[in-house]
Formats: C-alpha cells, sequence, structure tokens
C-alpha cells in the first residue's frame, strides 16, 4: 500500500485511506507512522470508491485508533 499523496483530495485535503474522512491539516508524527503500519498490514486491501479511489479496507477493529 501507498502512503497519502498532496493529491489525494477531498472537499477539505487529504482523506483518510479508511474511512474516507478529511484528514488533519498537519497530521502528527504518531498519525502517520499509524497510517503507514496499517498500510502495511498484510491483508489490507485497496478498496476504491468514487469519493475515494485510493481507499484501503481493514477490519474496523484495527483502524478505529486511526480514525477518530
Amino acid at each position: 500500500m501507498r502512503r497519502m499523496r498532496a493529491d489525494d483530495t477531498g472537499p477539505t485535503g487529504p482523506l483518510c485511506p479508511f474511512c474516507a474522512a478529511p484528514m488533519p491539516d498537519r497530521p502528527s508524527k504518531r498519525l502517520l507512522d499509524l497510517e503507514q503500519y496499517l498500510l502495511a498490514r498484510p491483508h489490507a486491501t485497496k478498496n476504491p470508491t468514487r469519493k475515494n479511489p485510493d481507499g484501503v479496507r481493514l477490519p474496523v477493529v484495527e483502524t478505529a485508533s486511526f480514525c477518530r
């Protein structure tokens, strides 16, 4: 899986790869590290949607701490 790019944007900026909510304008290092960890999970699968073409699917129990 790949990391968010600056051009992966929604109405207010970059989108979360897991829930398609807007990402913070200035994400913390901890949040970016958690994103990389989750994207590297072996069972993370691409889940493109019209709203988020770079969406990723993981069980919600794994992404809940990221998508809060």
